[in-house]
């Protein structure tokens, strides 16, 4: 990916997300989705889907974890938002990453918290400070020992040395970071990159 200042606006995205109203975030139609979802943890409790867009990963994360866990979709865009909510996928909130009191109003921290390129965002838009508090406030809304995933079609190596950078060792357990690559057959290659809550 380049970089790309508006990748970290409000304005982008409501305006992207008026205009494709169901279109997944550099996977495209690809089956990895599918393969993603497979992949993630196992949880029994709440899962907290960031940034979730227009992604049919909300529909693949509940055929994933079934009707036992509760499982969230929150993004900033009110269109993304409504897209969502239309489509009957469960519980779906408008929420920023970088307002801390955002997360605080979701609750009780979630077990597993999965984010399919919203990092990236800020990564390849923003500066470090913004960085910096999107993982600090991935980090309230993570429950102690809890998982937190990103997917990326980034560098694996690049973006683990953001997390290490750019993480506080005081809430996630840097140490533990693990990767896994998703390929599928038609085309699609990525990473899932997870990290423990301390």
């Amino acid at each position: 990916m380049t970089r790309n200042i508006a990748w970290s606006s409000l304005k982008f995205w409501q305006s992207y997300h008026a205009r494709n109203k169901a279109v997944d975030w550099f996977t495209g139609d690809s089956i990895a989705l599918r393969e993603i979802a497979g992949g993630l943890p196992e949880c029994g409790g709440r899962v907290l889907h960031l940034g979730a867009g227009t992604s049919r990963l909300a529909e693949e994360l509940g055929e994933r974890y079934g009707e036992g866990v509760e499982i969230t979709h929150a993004d900033y865009s009110r269109n993304a938002v409504e897209e969502l909510r239309g489509r009957g996928v469960g519980k779906v909130v408008e929420m920023d990453i970088l307002n801390r009191e955002d997360g605080e109003r979701l609750g009780t921290p979630f077990d597993l918290v999965v984010d399919k390129g919203m990092l990236c965002v800020f990564v390849h838009g923003d500066e470090n400070e913004s960085i910096e508090t999107c993982l600090s406030n991935i980090a309230a809304v993570t429950k102690k020992g809890g998982d937190y995933v990103m997917i990326t079609n980034d560098d694996p190596d690049a973006r683990m040395d953001t997390l290490v950078k750019h993480g506080d060792a005081g809430e996630w357990d840097l140490s533990r970071i693990r990767s896994r690559q998703v390929d599928t057959d038609d085309g699609f290659e990525g990473w899932q990159i997870q990290l423990k809550r301390r």
